[in-house]
């Protein structure tokens, strides 16, 4: 009869036990550090006030309007004046076809 090693036994419990340690070794941050050329820009401020407002209309109004619109509108169809229309959805019914 063979008599496992501690080792070979609880191999994967060692390894698991090794990531999470190393995982939580205190790490450099540079977050907080002030950059003079990006920080110190006199309409920095805007982008401060500007950027929450865009997210979060992009969020409520132009994704949603976004999905509803890609359900109204088939595959088939193209805004007038578009070309190459539908190219992806030509090429991946010739290739299914030549698959058959």
């Amino acid at each position: 009869m063979k008599t496992a090693t501690f080792v070979g036994r609880h191999g994967g419990f060692l390894i698991l036990v090794a990531v999470m340690v190393a995982l939580m070794l205190p790490v450099n941050s540079h977050a907080g550090e002030f950059q003079r050329r990006r920080d110190d820009h006199p309409l920095v401020f805007l982008r401060y006030t500007l950027y929450p407002v865009g997210s979060f209309l992009e969020y409520t109004i132009f994704r949603p309007a976004h999905q509803i619109a890609a359900l109204w509108l088939p595959e088939d169809d193209c805004f007038a004046g578009a070309s190459g229309c539908n190219t992806g959805r030509k090429q991946r019914q010739r290739y299914r076809a030549s698959r058959r």
